[in-house]
């Protein structure tokens, strides 16, 4: 008699400890692999997570791999199906600089009406951002 095979739980993402460039934040280090996801199993053919890389690949540090397997848990916490290793980096993921270059031009205007704004525009390029409105009065 052939035994079914254990249902599957959830499935963990397990992400290598690596030595990491320099200057890059040290976490705490287990030996081994650090847990850094799970994901419910519900019977989908298809299961997507985002998870966290070590740092960041650069033109000055060079490209910096993680790797990452993903484990199937049972409820036997000895029975669990390993997946092979397979790696991704990520490049640049750090939050952007607050915009700089920003400036306001206004006509000076009297009275009880609100001026109406007759240009608003907004310009992103490779040099600081440029945000500028103008108002007359009405």
């Amino acid at each position: 008699m052939t035994r079914a095979p254990p249902a599957v739980l959830h499935y963990e993402v397990l992400r290598r400890v690596d030595p990491l460039p320099a200057g890059a934040a040290t976490p705490a280090k287990l030996d081994g692999w650090d847990f850094v996801a799970a994901v419910p199993a519900h019977g989908d053919n298809i299961y997507s997570v985002v998870v966290p890389t070590l740092a960041d690949s650069t033109i000055a540090q060079g490209m910096h791999w993680s790797v990452f397997l993903v484990r199937a848990a049972t409820a036997t916490p000895l029975t669990f199906f390993d997946s092979p290793p397979d790696s991704g980096y990520s490049v640049d993921n750090l939050a952007p600089a607050p915009p700089s270059g920003l400036a306001l031009e206004a006509d000076c205007w009297r009275g009880t009406r609100q001026p109406r704004a007759t240009s608003i525009s907004s310009r992103c390029t490779a040099r600081p951002v440029q945000l500028w409105a103008r108002a007359r009065s009405c």
